[in-house]
């Protein structure tokens, strides 16, 4: 089986007899870094590899590259962070990753408070509906323990969320900043 060569390897290759100055070597290292870095990060939100899996892989590089593949594993982390996605697994993620490097710990906290509060009134909000739209179908003669209405699909709650997730969005794209530095 053949050997993956790395970025800067087939950039040698091609360009042989012809020298990258220092300044075109370290933006191709950066790439590469910055490469390597969406792959962890992906692999790891897809849950194809675990928190400490994705340690042991970082283990491997050396102190500057891995700094910089760190640095940029948590902004992905952190930019992945959004309404409707598993917030839990960035956020542990960016926990683990960022121990030693900054303290992050008050940011991930109001950041994980603003999911919990979103979450809690997504609760309320679709309790309401559901209570909502099983009394128009009582009003029309349709009721019992058999009707379950599918909150998901109705207009108002698809407003609804997104309205809510809106609200949110401000604060925590303002957090995430401050997170990712």
């Amino acid at each position: 089986m053949g050997e993956i060569k790395s970025t800067i390897d087939l950039v040698m290759e091609k360009t042989r007899g012809m020298e990258l100055s220092a300044q075109e070597r370290k933006e191709l290292r950066n790439k590469e870094y910055l490469l390597k870095a969406k792959a962890l990060s992906k692999r790891y939100l897809n849950g194809d590899i675990s928190l400490v899996n994705l340690e042991k892989e970082l283990a491997t590089f050396e102190e500057k590259a891995k700094e910089q593949i760190t640095h940029d594993i948590l902004k992905y982390l952190a930019e992945d962070l959004d309404f409707g996605k598993n917030y839990e697994m960035a956020l542990n993620g960016i926990e683990r990753l960022s121990r030693g490097r900054t303290d992050n710990s008050e940011f991930i906290g109001k950041i994980r408070n603003i999911f919990v509060e979103f979450d809690q009134l997504k609760e309320k909000h679709y309790q309401d509906i559901n209570n909502r739209i099983i009394g128009e179908l009582s009003k029309t003669g349709i009721s019992g323990d058999a009707v379950n209405p599918n909150v998901e699909s109705n207009p108002v709650w698809k407003e609804t969320i997104s309205r809510l997730a809106e609200d949110y969005r401000g604060n925590l794209e303002k957090l995430k900043a401050k997170l990712i530095g």
